[in-house]
């Protein structure tokens, strides 16, 4: 009994933490496509993985050495999913002693509590990618910081997690700099500069590896982060709703978030002379006022006379006024998710302000906070919730059926699947060879520029890009010369996308040359912000690609794959008598993979 009362709540909140994550969908539908290439990198060996990270992903490779570690157990998969609801449930047990360690216990199980129902938290949760093992680092960094501070106690573990953080994601580096020298003048200089050199060995580990990424990155002529707009009132409150609204944003992606979608509806009917009230409604419930609570809590931490407060404020403000310098560099997108250093920190600023409210005023904010929450994740309706497409699910099956030496062309996702299907003949579409190298294509924000004057700029700079016929030439009828048969795979609901919602208009259409985008651009006078740039770059390649093939290779036969729960893609239809280019089927709106055979003409 003295047990359970000691430690019964905290067992519960323990308990809610690892139900609200466990989320059937995700363990069902198999894997989306930033999961796909994060499994793909790992699953080399480790030399192979980190040369391949440093030329084809963005971030650090902590994450994919414990990925490439847990790959070898048997089944993999579910053991990568359980991993980051282990790291999650862990969290909450630090952020627990977190609040034990600035007030008391209650404080403590509030904390706990409120991360483990924060939306943020339970989504991040749910993907195989780096996002939960990166938080726990912050929040573990935080919680020896803390100790060391205030009892002179934890040094090696802070030692030990701060040699782990630059590994871990990309700024990491940045986050124990500014943690070390917020310390510099509680703490020996001699002392604080052991701390700062175990540090910096493990970011000068990885330095080889980012130098390439940044070089990757810049080159890039479809950004990694193209989507996510620059410094403006909507991305700043984008990052506050993450950390306190159950409506979160993620990207800051207009076409991929929750609560600023809501507020941008109510604003377009408005427009119309329509009124959406409920579209409001929920807007002002699950983000504005959770914004307003959390942003109050902030204030009055501020106002409070402790040193630990103190402390973690500085680290919060310093951290996210570098991302406000990366992001004007134009390196980086405003990402709300990826400033977790500051988010983590806010979350806990926001409930030691609210807790220390003298009147009954504080369990109302602290309840809204955390009915808001739990009403979001348990009563909102699914279908108004981002879910991430998963049409990489149980694809193995099919490719292995492919003999090793037919060639296989895949566009979107090829690089990383070349990877995943080591042992298969897979030929990239590389949209950055096609469109020439260059060294920097930025959009300011995707809300107001007229970018077509920056991409001409860019265009006048750039080196020639490659004819397609070369290309074709070059890089997939050479590969494919001593075969007779020819494969090209693609996903149905990508390439409608790319065919459809992008197409071109006649009168552009007419005066193409079979050059690439780079000069098409110049003849195309209409807004287009880089998002749009990549997506009409694959719109026009993957036609006339298809095109060229098609003047060499016959196609044979068609078969479409649709995903089935728990198993594999299963064969939905089979076509073998074609009349016309496959780019026409392409048009049509199917779903699932779709496998196209050519034989040589």
């Amino acid at each position: 009994m003295k047990f359970i009362k000691k430690y019964g709540i905290f067992i519960l909140i323990i308990i809610l933490t690892i139900f609200l994550r466990l989320n059937i969908d995700t363990f069902i539908y198999g894997l989306n496509y930033d999961e796909f290439a994060i499994i793909s990198l790992a699953k080399l060996n480790f030399t192979e993985m980190l040369k391949a990270i440093s030329k084809e992903d963005y971030h650090a490779p902590l994450y994919y050495i414990f990925c490439h570690i847990l790959l070898k157990l048997p089944n993999s998969f579910l053991a990568l999913r359980l991993a980051n609801i282990l790291f999650s449930t862990i969290n909450a047990v630090f952020f627990y002693k977190i609040g034990k360690i600035l007030l008391n216990k209650r404080f403590g199980l509030l904390m706990g509590l409120f991360f483990a129902i924060n939306h943020l938290q339970i989504t991040t949760a749910n993907f195989i990618k780096y996002y939960c093992l990166n938080i726990l680092l912050i929040t573990l960094s935080i919680y020896f910081l803390l100790n060391y501070i205030k009892y002179d106690k934890y040094k090696i573990g802070l030692i030990i997690i701060n040699f782990l953080i630059p590994l871990s994601f990309t700024y990491g580096i940045v986050f124990v700099i500014i943690e070390y020298l917020t310390i510099l003048h509680l703490k020996s200089k001699k002392e604080t500069l052991k701390l700062w050199i175990s540090s910096l060995s493990s970011f000068i580990l990885y330095l080889p590896i980012l130098l390439t990424q940044t070089k990757s990155a810049l080159g890039s002529i479809i950004s990694p982060h193209s989507n996510s707009p620059a410094i403006s009132f909507f991305g700043f409150y984008a990052f506050l709703n993450d950390y306190f609204s159950p409506l979160t944003n993620y990207s800051c992606n207009t076409e991929t978030l929750e609560s600023m979608g809501l507020l941008v509806g109510f604003l377009k009917n408005l427009s119309k002379g329509e009124i959406d009230y409920l579209s409001i409604i929920i807007f002002i419930l699950f983000s504005l006022i959770p914004v307003i609570i959390g942003l109050l809590g902030i204030f009055l931490a501020l106002k409070k006379k402790n040193n630990e407060i103190k402390i973690l404020s500085i680290i919060s403000f310093l951290y996210f006024i570098f991302a406000i310098v990366v992001i004007s560099l134009k390196i980086n997108g405003f990402v709300p998710l990826y400033i977790y250093p500051s988010g983590i920190i806010l979350i806990i600023l926001s409930l030691y302000g609210l807790f220390k409210l003298k009147n009954k005023i504080k369990y109302v904010l602290i309840g809204y906070l955390i009915l808001a929450q739990l009403l979001v994740s348990n009563v909102y309706p699914k279908e108004k919730r981002i879910k991430p497409t998963k049409h990489f699910t149980n694809l193995d099956y099919v490719i292995e059926k492919i003999n090793p030496n037919t060639p296989i062309i895949m566009f979107e996702g090829a690089r990383f699947a070349k990877y995943y299907y080591k042992d298969k003949n897979i030929i990239p579409i590389d949209y950055d060879e096609l469109s020439g190298t260059h060294g920097e294509i930025v959009i300011k924000n995707i809300y107001n520029t007229n970018s077509i004057e920056e991409l001409k700029t860019i265009i006048k700079n750039n080196k020639k890009p490659q004819n397609i016929e070369k290309y074709c030439s070059k890089n997939i009828f050479n590969k494919t010369k001593k075969s007779n048969e020819l494969i090209l795979i693609y996903n149905s609901n990508e390439t409608e996308f790319i065919l459809n919602k992008y197409k071109l208009n006649k009168k552009i259409e007419n005066n193409l040359s079979n050059s690439t985008i780079s000069y098409q651009l110049e003849k195309n006078h209409k807004k287009i912000s880089q998002s749009e740039f990549g997506k009409i770059l694959q719109s026009y390649t993957t036609e006339k690609i298809i095109n060229e093939i098609e003047k060499k290779y016959k196609p044979s036969k068609i078969e479409q794959y649709l995903p089935i729960p728990l198993k594999n893609y299963q064969k939905y239809s089979q076509l073998i008598q074609i009349e016309t280019s496959i780019t026409d089927y392409m048009k049509k709106p199917l779903m699932g993979w779709i496998i196209v055979t050519y034989q040589k003409q």
